[in-house]
């Protein structure tokens, strides 16, 4: 299966980055406002407290994503690097509540973590991977962010 970098970059980075910021603009706004008419009625809990609030655990939802997804910003497909390993565990549900996923027609992908001799990495799949599973993948080395990856012909699965 291959998996466009540029898919990643935009669902991986941008958008969360996007929201981030977004966020972060509308509660220094609001802070501003609250701050500079001193005779608005609101509470500085609804209306100063709140908006930071919200960013903050937004950025506490995202980080396991930005975590390995930061890194795209300077690493280039042509830094991939291949491997032939047995998966030794699958998480599909790794902690993050924004998971990246991409569809083609009808097939559904999602973010899992999946371990590779004692190497954490960060893959799309569809759920057909299985612990104990050989594969070959392409990957890049900074972000751990698997580009594409088969099954080898030594795969007992």
């Amino acid at each position: 299966m291959n998996f466009p970098i540029k898919q990643y970059y935009k669902t991986g980075l941008v958008f969360p980055l996007a929201i981030c910021l977004g966020l972060l603009i509308i509660a220094v706004s609001l802070t501003i406002v609250y701050f500079m008419r001193p005779c608005y009625k609101r509470s500085f809990t609804s209306f100063v407290l709140f908006p930071w609030l919200v960013f903050v655990v937004n950025v506490i939802i995202l980080m396991p994503t930005l975590r390995h997804t930061v890194h795209l910003l300077t690493e280039r497909e042509s830094d991939a690097v291949c491997l032939t390993g047995k998966v030794a565990s699958i998480n599909e549900d790794y902690g993050s509540l924004h998971y990246p996923s991409f569809t083609e027609g009808e097939k559904y992908s999602k973010a899992s973590i999946i371990i590779i001799d004692n190497e954490e990495y960060y893959i799309m799949s569809r759920g057909e991977l299985k612990k104990g599973d050989v594969i070959i993948i392409s990957y890049l080395p900074d972000s751990k962010i698997i580009l594409s990856w088969e099954y080898s012909e030594d795969s007992s699965g």
